[in-house]
């Protein structure tokens, strides 16, 4: 499901982030699926069913009829609930007063559906997925939106899983031309396979005498070199991704600077600094402890129609997720950013634009939870709360623009894409670990 939040591109989204955790688990190499531990199980077949459920997921996927009447219009009216709330046609269960669509993916002889219906149960097989989407009215002009997605990975659990990241880290703490050397024999499918979107534009690391290493990374989404296998979606690249501004850093309360992204006309850039598969701070000789929290500073420039829309200020309180039974992030807006609107809507009244940021904020969790004699979850859950106005309708109106730009053909095509990624990753995994 899409979150009910304003993005030119969620899509883009997705193929970014597929092509980045394939880089960084391959640039990683072997020390990324250190954690999938052997002795507690089978180490390749935990690999194969997680990558193998990812692949599964974000693959090419199906709507039943029934959802695909619903989409376009979650999405149409995510910031405008308001004309949806009262269909009850729309929903696949009322109560209390709270909407609800439930949709459940699975494997329907060699098609993954999505379809809508109530009552849908935990996933409890490899790619088996839930979505459960609630809106309730709190005002005439508020509303909240919860939604939690669940994606089942198989037998790996969370500790393993979230190791993936640290492995990643440990292994890119070696010189460049070793790292390499190693993702290109030790990855070769999935290098093949990001390489039709992903050029590594360069990698350079740097050892520092207290053991820490600096770790800088740039990789190019070239469309150009996607076209042959995905035209329709190279040609929604161009259009939406060249003009696309992000930059990111993760700080600590007192402005300390753990690691810093940006992407601007398709390169992305990473810096980071890891000891023993730690963040450390970017700093040299800054011997700071991590802290239990930290901060994204985010800004954000888009262009969609003849509209250059962005935000700068964008602060996300992170807060680690970490229990015997569950890895992840909690992250909560709680501070309006600056706006960047054309001068025209820039005069409209902004006061609704802060009430996502109001209270407690808006808050995303990236979960990992295990579950008893169950499959292990990834779980995304989303809160927010939206207050209708003029300007909230023309931002949802630039984002349905968007997403409606994005055809079937090309949406399919970037799905294509996203599976054979981590089927790859899967291939490469069964042959690295032992059985």
């Amino acid at each position: 499901m899409r979150s009910p939040r304003f993005r030119p591109s969620a899509a883009l989204r997705t193929a970014a982030l597929s092509a980045a955790l394939g880089l960084g688990v391959a640039a990683g190499c072997r020390p990324a699926f250190a954690g999938f531990d052997a002795s507690s199980g089978n180490a390749a077949t935990k690999a194969d069913e997680f990558f193998g459920a990812l692949a599964v997921r974000f693959g090419v996927a199906y709507r039943d009829q029934r959802f695909e009447a619903i989409r376009p219009r979650m999405i149409r009216h995510a910031l405008t609930p308001s004309r949806i709330y009262p269909d009850t046609t729309l929903w696949t269960s009322t109560g209390g007063g709270v909407r609800t669509v439930s949709v459940a993916g699975e494997l329907v002889g060699d098609r993954y559906v999505l379809s809508a219906r109530p009552g849908v149960p935990r996933p409890n097989g490899p790619g088996e997925s839930r979505h459960d989407m609630h809106l309730r009215r709190i005002d005439d002009a508020i509303h909240q939106w919860d939604s939690t997605d669940e994606l089942a990975v198989g037998t790996a659990t969370a500790p393993e899983i979230f190791s993936i990241l640290d492995g990643a880290l440990r292994g890119l703490e070696r010189p460049a031309g070793q790292v390499r050397n190693d993702y290109r024999a030790a990855f070769p499918k999935t290098t093949e396979a990001l390489g039709r979107l992903v050029i590594l534009d360069s990698l350079r690391t740097i050892a520092d005498e207290d053991g820490s290493t600096m770790i800088m990374v740039a990789a190019r989404l070239d469309p150009e070199r996607f076209r042959p296998f995905a035209p329709r979606y190279a040609t929604y690249m161009k259009e939406y991704l060249e003009p696309l501004r992000i930059d990111v850093a993760l700080a600590d309360a007192s402005g300390t600077v753990w690691g810093i992204a940006s992407f601007r006309r398709n390169l992305l850039e990473l810096r980071v600094r890891s000891r023993e598969g730690q963040l450390r701070p970017l700093g040299r000789h800054v011997t700071t402890a991590r802290p239990d929290s930290l901060q994204l500073r985010i800004s954000f420039f888009a262009k969609v129609l003849f509209f250059d829309v962005g935000t700068t200020n964008l602060i996300a309180d992170v807060v680690p997720v970490r229990t015997d039974a569950a890895r992840g992030w909690s992250v909560r807006f709680r501070r309006e950013p600056t706006w960047h609107f054309p001068l025209a809507v820039s005069r409209l009244l902004r006061a609704p634009l802060r009430r996502p940021f109001a209270g407690e904020g808006a808050r995303i969790e990236y979960i990992v939870r295990d579950t008893v004699g169950s499959q292990t979850l990834l779980a995304r859950n989303i809160h927010i709360v939206v207050q209708e106005s003029a300007i909230v309708r023309w931002l949802g109106a630039l984002g349905a623009t968007a997403m409606g730009d994005l055809s079937l053909e090309a949406e399919q095509e970037k799905d294509r894409f996203i599976g054979e990624v981590f089927r790859a990753m899967a291939d490469d995994a069964r042959v690295l670990l032992p059985r």
